[in-house]
């Protein structure tokens, strides 16, 4: 699978499902997708993700946590860390605070939980 084959966009839209399963499934398959790609995709993956939650605030706020949660749990939470640190950094897209916060309540969330 590749960024523009029309797979990537079409699992990224099924974030917005009402279904907490199908959402949290569809994580899974992206990050499996993820691990087993170049860092060239993963960071891809995370500029689109970034992308959506700034277009779509209602994401952001309903299932902004579960999403990177799951990834945390699906994927190294350090990659994801570095790769948002490094997006940021380079204003591949526009950051809001809430999205920010939100994303830094779900990391923090996952590395309590792993070292308890």
């Amino acid at each position: 699978m590749t960024i523009d084959d029309g797979t990537f966009p079409l699992l990224l839209k099924t974030l917005s499902d009402p279904s907490e399963k199908v959402v949290t499934r569809d994580l899974q398959l992206l990050a499996q997708v993820s691990s087993n790609s170049d860092d060239s995709y993963f960071s891809s993956f995370m500029v689109n993700l970034l992308s959506l939650f700034g277009t779509d605030r209602k994401l952001l706020e309903t299932r902004g946590s579960l999403i990177i949660r799951q990834l945390c749990v699906n994927l190294n939470p350090d990659r994801i860390y570095r790769s948002l640190a490094e997006i940021f950094e380079r204003d591949e897209v526009q950051p809001v605070n809430d999205c920010v916060n939100d994303i830094g309540s779900g990391i923090c969330f996952n590395y309590g939980a792993e070292s308890t």
